[in-house]
């Protein structure tokens, strides 16, 4: 689904199995957009959406948003740790 953040309008929608990756309905929003003569200007996505063709396609157009991965403090000695001599 592609909505507008600005007016919350649903702008483009592509139906899916649920065990279909959402990617395989990337030709079916690019349709609607077209339709309409919208244009993306940003995309808020989740981490499962970065090798999506649409993103893919866009990534050098439009501002890509998408939440970055969690750090967790892991059992190793931080870069901080450590001094060159």
């Amino acid at each position: 689904m592609l909505h507008d953040l600005d007016s919350r309008l649903i702008v483009a929608v592509g139906l899916t199995p649920t065990n279909a990756p959402e990617d395989s309905v990337t030709d079916a929003k690019e349709t609607d957009l077209a339709a309409q003569k919208s244009m993306l200007k940003e995309l808020h996505i989740d981490r499962v959406s970065l090798a999506s063709p649409l993103v893919q396609r866009y990534a050098k157009d439009v501002a890509t948003f998408c939440k970055a991965w969690p750090v967790r403090p892991v059992p190793h000695f931080p870069t901080s740790a450590f001094q060159l001599d």
